[in-house]
């Protein structure tokens, strides 16, 4: 059994509490649904660090903080639309891959990777969509 922590509180990390200086996979849950970060942590954790955070200006300073390697966005914030954050990405020129992940049939062409509604997919797709994105994140630093 991997023990997790997870505190949406302070900027939601969910890591296995046994890893200290992790230099693996890093993916960036953007989501105001905190029960949507129970769903993506727990697919991806040992291999993955997943850290989530429920509002636009919370994601801006992670991207800003930290480089990841997936970026999972329901552009639903309480805050503010997930599209600013496509610019902060550009800004801080980080080529990070963005999964739309959301609760309504959102359109961003050519702005994401991929686009997944939460009310259609699956757990397993869900695992396999960010599996692929971070497979094709790796052969293209």
């Amino acid at each position: 059994m991997i023990d997790m922590n997870i505190d949406s509180a302070t900027a939601g990390s969910v890591e296995p509490s046994w890893i200290e200086g992790w230099d693996g996979l890093r993916v960036l849950h953007v989501d105001g649904d905190g029960d949507a970060a129970l769903v993506l942590a727990p697919l991806l954790v040992p291999e993955a660090q997943v850290t989530h955070v429920a509002t636009l200006g919370a994601a801006a300073r992670a991207i800003r903080a930290q480089r990841y390697n997936l970026l999972v966005l329901d552009p639903d914030l309480p805050d503010g639309d997930g599209a600013a954050l496509l610019e902060v990405l550009k800004f801080v020129d980080q080529p990070t891959p963005v999964l739309l992940y959301a609760g309504r049939d959102t359109v961003w062409p050519g702005a994401t990777s991929a686009m997944l509604l939460k009310c259609s997919t699956s757990p397993r797709q869900l695992w396999t969509k960010v599996s692929q994105l971070l497979a094709a994140g790796e052969r293209h630093p």
